[in-house]
Formats: structure tokens, sequence, C-alpha cells
């Protein structure tokens, strides 16, 4: 491996391998994830049983009949020592969508505590969500959930110390430095400071690929947008949720 490379490798057990990117923070990695996994794919993935892309990592669960897996390390060395991390402009097709979200106290039980812990108005925490454009880092936690990066500084919120039992499907949400949906009822932390009638998730029996089945992809650009309450019931309606 080269030195003062940018990756991390970690073996994690029998057949499993963590590789964390450490390079400079500046240039989010998502998009080297995104490769660095599509070149493993192409070289050694008859060997690969399951891959995890997060942000900044990626975990890799091979299969090891016929194969060890110190073998298997000593190719991801090589893989890392020829893999160039700087970002290459056009890599992602450029998918992008526009989300509307309600952001009214009545749907969002955390807009004023993240206007409040920032001196802000409701309506400049609305504008700063709102104007900013976002990238899908992840999608995990649960089938669907996209994290976006990066939200204002100004807005950044920590997690709640006490998660909720249940967040409702499409509460808009921010945690830390990213935001993200909730494409379905579940426990949660982040804080919610809007809904969308925007269904993110659909059932797989409705979908063709079942790729399709979450509407986000890694490196996919998102923006968000206001919209009333009259506009928010009329498009929940249309979308049948």
């Amino acid at each position: 491996m080269k030195e003062h490379t940018p990756f991390a490798l970690e073996r994690l057990n029998e057949n499993t391998l963590i590789i964390q990117f450490t390079g400079d923070d500046a240039s989010p990695p998502t998009e080297a994830v995104a490769r660095l996994w599509a070149v493993i794919d192409q070289q050694i993935g008859h060997q690969l049983r399951n891959a995890v892309p997060a942000s900044c990592s990626l975990l890799l669960e091979f299969e090891l009949e016929g194969a060890h897996l110190n073998q298997i390390l000593q190719q991801i060395q090589g893989i890392l020592a020829g893999f160039e991390s700087t970002p290459q402009e056009g890599y992602f097709p450029a998918n992008q969508h526009v989300i509307p979200v309600y952001y009214h106290r009545s749907v969002a039980p955390d807009l004023h505590y993240v206007a409040e812990s920032h001196n802000l108005s409701i309506e400049a925490v609305i504008d700063l969500h709102t104007s900013t454009t976002y990238t899908v880092e992840a999608v995990g936690f649960v089938p669907g959930f996209a994290y976006m990066g990066s939200v204002p500084p100004t807005i950044a919120t920590p997690r709640q110390a006490t998660p909720r039992t249940r967040v409702e499907t499409g509460s808009v949400g921010i945690a830390e430095n990213q935001t993200g949906i909730y494409p379905r009822p579940s426990p949660g932390g982040w804080n919610i400071i809007g809904l969308t009638p925007t269904q993110v998730l659909h059932p797989l029996n409705q979908c063709i690929n079942p790729a399709d089945a979450c509407v986000f992809k890694t490196g996919d650009r998102v923006q968000f947008r206001s919209i009333s309450c009259a506009e928010f019931e009329h498009l929940h309606e249309e979308s049948g949720q």
C-alpha cells in the first residue's frame, strides 16, 4: 500500500473486512466509496457475499470457499495501492430530486428547538435547509433511509439524547451535519423539522426491479422545497400514503 494512503483496512472477523476512508474531509468520499466498490466488484466480485457502502467506509463480506481471507486481503491491498481517491467529475449519474416539505410545528416537533438552539427564526431555519443541495452519502439504517450531507453549519444539530420510540413516515430530520427522510414509521433520534408527502420507499411487489424500491441512490442530489399546508394535503392525497 502507498505511504500516506487515505485508507485504513481492518479485518472484522473470519470473512469480513472494512475499508475506512481517512483522507481530506474537504473532499467528500461518497463518490470514491462507490467507485472503489465498483473496482473491487469487477476484480474479485465473484468472491463477495455482501457489500455495505457508507459515507466514509466500505464493508466487504466474502465467500471463503476455495479462498482464504489473507489472500483476499492482499488483493484488496493491491487494489487500494492503485486506486485514485480524488473525485472524478461525472462518475455518478445526474439524478436530481426536489422534495416538497411542509415545515410547521404541527408536524415538526423539533423545528422550534432547532431554531432556538441556533438563535435563529423559524423562517431562517427553513431558508437554510431549503437553500442547500444535498448529496446522498449512503442508504441504510432502515430500507430507504438516505443520509444526506451536508446541512449548513448554522443549523447542524446533535441527535436527541433520548430517541423517540416512533417517528412518522415522511418526517424530515437533522442529525449533526446530515439530513434525511424517514421512509416508514420507526424509532429515531433525529430532530424533526418538517414532513414530506413524497413516498421515498415503494413496496417491493410494486417494483419491477427491487433496486428501484428506494427513490434515492448514493450520489443523488436532493433539494427541499417549502410548501403550504394545502399543497401538502393535496400531494399527500395524490401519493395515496
